[in-house]
């Protein structure tokens, strides 16, 4: 990687990257297929997957979490299941004695 494209690099960095992002859409670091304009836009791509990453790896951990909570419910449903159904025997031994 040339100086001029680290200068370019850091300068991408400095900025949010909204603004980065229309910079090169809007041609500021030349045009599509130029030198500058590939090194732009290869910086803009890998900034993109690592967000997909955080924002994937973020859907796994809410996936999870969902997914001990269902588990939770479930049993405290079978739980309520069971002791309904004792407590329905218990009233009918009651009831015939």
């Amino acid at each position: 990687m040339s100086d001029h494209d680290r200068k370019l690099i850091e300068e991408l960095e400095s900025m949010p990257l909204d603004q980065a992002r229309k910079n090169i859409h809007d041609g500021k670091y030349g045009d599509v297929g130029s030198p500058v304009y590939l090194v732009a836009s290869a910086w803009l791509a890998e900034q993109d997957r690592q967000s997909m990453f955080l924002l994937n790896k973020e859907q796994v951990r809410l996936s999870n979490i969902t997914l001990f909570w269902a588990r939770h419910a479930a049993y405290s449903a079978y739980a309520a299941a069971i002791i309904a159904a004792v407590s329905i025997i218990a009233m009918i031994i009651i009831a015939f004695m």
